[in-house]
């Protein structure tokens, strides 16, 4: 049943269903034509608010975690016990994850057309003397950032903020902050120094909504306030049907009064922190997404940056 569902071209029979079985899965969550999950246990299953999978992807986890607004691209394979995939991550298309032993994808992460195994293929070997097969979990750390066509082996950490060349075979661990590539994978060079300075990009980001939102909602009111500091004055400004309010800082109190008052058509971008004020607004989750463009992706309000 589960599978003829999924090639329904509708995402809410398919997200109500495996509500029914048992799964927890939020809001604003799209699951693609041909997509599909399977568990023998749905209450392992969760799927957080503003998750999207795309087309032909299929997930067969004995447990299975899809954090907040992660996106997974068409025409993926994921089989196994355990797969997680942390808060905002690219996962792009046509992965193949074997999880035999779990594969922990961390936040933020860009990883595309990409294999990753937990086992090697020498069990039929076994009983003529060949040595145990090697199993381990895979784990990718935060804003690491994989090229498309790379192999990863099992038993490896890739380091948050990591960098793959394309093409690399991936047999051991790598340090975070660091440039890799080759075959087999080695390191070329520290990268800790380029996360020491930050770009002002408000600008860009300003001229880009701007001309997005004109072409894609031509009728609609819709006001944006740009401006690196942002503090509760901004709120007293009459707003139009759906006002954005977003700045390099923004001060907590705009945050604060913004979820005392639970306002719907008003929102607020924090760039540097990567914060926002979380509404039900389906224009302030298409806005959000398109900001990915710019590298960033960003938590409610009020969640530890460390979680």
């Amino acid at each position: 049943m589960v599978e003829s569902l999924s090639w329904l071209p509708y995402s809410a029979p398919k997200v109500s269903l495996y509500r029914k079985l048992g799964a927890k899965v939020g809001n604003r969550v799209h699951i693609g034509r041909g997509s599909f999950i399977w568990s023998p246990d749905f209450k392992a299953v969760n799927i957080g608010d503003g998750v999207t999978v795309r087309d032909n992807t299929r997930f067969f986890c004995e447990r299975l975690t899809i954090e907040e607004d992660a996106y997974v691209e068409r025409d993926s394979f994921v089989s196994g016990s355990e797969f997680s995939l942390g808060f905002g991550s690219y996962f792009g298309q046509k992965m193949f994850v074997d999880c035999t032993q779990p594969v922990r994808i961390g936040k933020e992460v860009i990883v595309s057309f990409t294999n990753i195994y937990t086992h090697e293929m020498n069990y039929a070997w076994v009983t003529e003397g060949r040595v145990r097969r090697r199993s381990g979990p895979v784990t990718i750390g935060r804003r690491a950032s994989l090229a498309p066509g790379i192999h990863i082996a099992a038993n490896v950490t890739i380091g948050e903020h990591a960098l793959v060349g394309s093409g690399s075979i991936i047999l051991d661990d790598i340090s975070p902050y660091t440039l890799n590539a080759g075959v087999p994978c080695r390191k070329i060079r520290s990268i800790r120094e380029s996360f020491e300075t930050s770009e002002d990009i408000l600008n860009e980001i300003k001229e880009d909504l701007e001309r997005y939102i004109k072409y894609r909602h031509p009728r609609m009111r819709i006001e944006f306030f740009f401006d690196d500091f942002i503090d509760p004055s901004a709120l007293e400004v009459q707003p139009a049907k759906y006002f954005f309010m977003i700045g390099n800082s923004v001060d907590d109190q705009v945050f604060s009064e913004l979820r005392s008052v639970s306002a719907r058509d008003i929102s607020a971008f924090d760039l540097r922190r990567q914060i926002y004020y979380k509404n039900s607004s389906e224009l302030t989750h298409e806005v959000k997404h398109r900001m990915r463009r710019f590298g960033l992706v960003f938590k409610p309000y009020g969640l530890r940056m460390d979680e």
